[in-house]
């Protein structure tokens, strides 16, 4: 795509700063990607289909101002941070759902090699870290929404992390062995064929914002100041398309 594309995808997440490979830089643009690229799951409610390669989410992110869920959002951030300068790998992630892990496949995320370091970035996990995670630290980081940790093993990390009442939740276990883009598309067709699956039967969006996150879901809408308080306003289904407009500037016929 180009610089062409690089300048648009930037001014898309309202990226104005320095664009060198550095840790801080990163930093930024993963926040500024989370707080203007929702995970939002609307054209697989819709089954309209959605595809895991960057000609398919680089228009849909850049042009149409959408968001999507892992495989789109991971893929094409990938691809901006390899346009500037970093170097990045994919990494298939089992998501822990109910204490049992998912497929291989089942996750995208990230890993930038900087300065020897290996940082976990990921801007398609909804409310989780809105920060890089240095991979080779095994106390607890800061993840500026809440506290995240490691645990190591053989091939693989697991990721931790703490709930309000001081307990660890893991996330998901990441394998170390880069992936390339194209091995998950099995795996994205397949989520979204699945009966029974969240996917599918409940709508959503939800966006990290400068102080807090928003989500729109099928029936109520969150909002989480500063301070970490969520107040939830009942949503009927006549005003979802306007507050996906307001919250999300996204203008789309989801029934």
């Amino acid at each position: 795509m180009g610089d062409v594309g690089v300048d648009r995808y930037l001014a898309r997440v309202d990226y104005r700063g320095d664009r060198s490979s550095t840790a801080a830089n990163l930093a930024e643009l993963q926040f500024a990607h989370l707080r203007a690229v929702p995970f939002e799951n609307l054209d697989v409610y819709a089954r309209t289909g959605v595809r895991v390669d960057l000609d398919w989410s680089i228009p849909k992110i850049v042009d149409h101002g959408r968001g999507g869920w892992c495989f789109e959002l991971n893929g094409a951030f990938s691809w901006l941070l390899d346009a500037l300068g970093y170097e990045v790998t994919l990494h298939s992630a089992r998501v822990d759902a109910g204490g049992e892990l998912g497929p291989a496949l089942d996750h995208l995320a990230l890993v930038v090699h900087l300065g020897g370091r290996r940082l976990l970035v990921d801007v398609g996990f909804g409310d989780s870290s809105l920060s890089p995670l240095d991979l080779d630290i095994e106390e607890p980081q800061d993840g500026i929404v809440r506290r995240a940790r490691f645990e190591h093993a053989e091939g693989w990390v697991e990721l931790f992390e703490e709930q309000t009442d001081g307990t660890w939740a893991r996330q998901y276990r990441l394998d170390l062995a880069p992936r390339t883009l194209a091995e998950f598309g099995p795996r994205s067709d397949e989520l979204q064929t699945l009966p029974g699956l969240g996917w599918t039967t409940r709508r959503f969006a939800t966006r990290a914002t400068p102080t807090g996150r928003v989500w729109l879901l099928t029936d109520r809408l969150k909002v989480r100041d500063a301070d970490g308080v969520v107040t939830e306003t009942p949503v009927d289904a006549r005003d979802w398309d306007h507050l996906l407009d307001r919250h999300f500037a996204m203008r789309i016929n989801t029934d």
